[in-house]
């Protein structure tokens, strides 16, 4: 499927006016669950993964809005298990007509290049409190961003399904205009679910595991190569000196 890229920077003014707008993005692993008869890596599926219709859901029933932007990426993996056609004709037939997907691959194309800083600063700058929705390996994330985090809403790093109506009530608590970002698997699917109250008012993106690295955690294959340097851009630091360590043993 073709996927709108407008740019970072496109995400990052957005993010600074303070209008609400929700960001939800899905891997091959999301569209496995969701669209019937796709060969789901093995290792992506465990006791705690939840029924692939949650996963459809938000694909059948898309809001089309400019405000919700729903993103694809990893859609190469169709080509490789040779399932293009079935992938693409569900989607034709069983998401509403008028839904743009963007690029989903925006937050870790910008993160491998060293360019993610547009989005920091915008959070940053931006002007409603930000509620992290994540484990608790990002706790460090206060002291790298600089970022007016007011709550961190705890998930599990692997069972967070689990906690989902926890979770839910914790976010529908707070009441006032904020920004949500979202690093906590499967409970992204609550961008859509609260979409239609929480974010009339709030925006919510997911970040996936973008912000991993980051805090000193390598979880995925694709930040095995990621140096010091480019993780000192990615926050917009100084990479000219010399420094052995971690950037969260830096600000600490």
């Amino acid at each position: 499927m073709e996927t709108y890229s407008p740019g970072l920077e496109y995400y990052a003014n957005r993010i600074l006016t303070g209008d609400p707008f929700s960001f939800l993005k899905y891997g091959e692993g999301e569209l496995c669950l969701a669209i019937p008869d796709m060969p789901l890596n093995p290792r992506l599926l465990d006791k705690w993964t939840p029924p692939g219709k949650h996963f459809a859901e938000p694909l059948i029933r898309c809001p089309v809005s400019d405000n919700f932007i729903f993103a694809l990426w990893r859609q190469e993996f169709f080509k490789k298990a040779q399932k293009v056609k079935e992938y693409e004709g569900w989607l034709k037939k069983n998401t509403p007509k008028g839904v743009t997907f963007h690029d989903g691959a925006v937050w870790m194309d910008a993160l491998v290049a060293g360019k993610l800083y547009p989005i920091i600063e915008a959070i940053r700058l931006q002007p409603r409190p930000v509620i992290i929705v994540g484990p608790e390996r990002l706790s460090p994330l206060k002291q790298l961003t600089d970022w007016d985090i007011k709550r961190h809403i705890l998930t599990h790093p692997l069972a967070a399904w689990e906690h989902l109506k926890f979770t839910e009530e914790e976010i529908r608590g707070i009441k006032e205009p904020a920004l949500f970002v979202f690093a906590a698997g499967p409970l992204k699917l609550l961008i859509y679910e609260l979409w239609s109250s929480v974010g009339q008012h709030s925006t919510m993106i997911d970040f996936g595991s973008v912000l991993d690295p980051l805090c000193g955690f390598c979880t995925r294959q694709g930040f095995w190569n990621l140096t010091l340097g480019t993780l000192r851009r990615n926050l917009g630091w100084e990479t000219n000196k010399t420094y052995w360590g971690s950037l969260v043993s830096e600000r600490t």
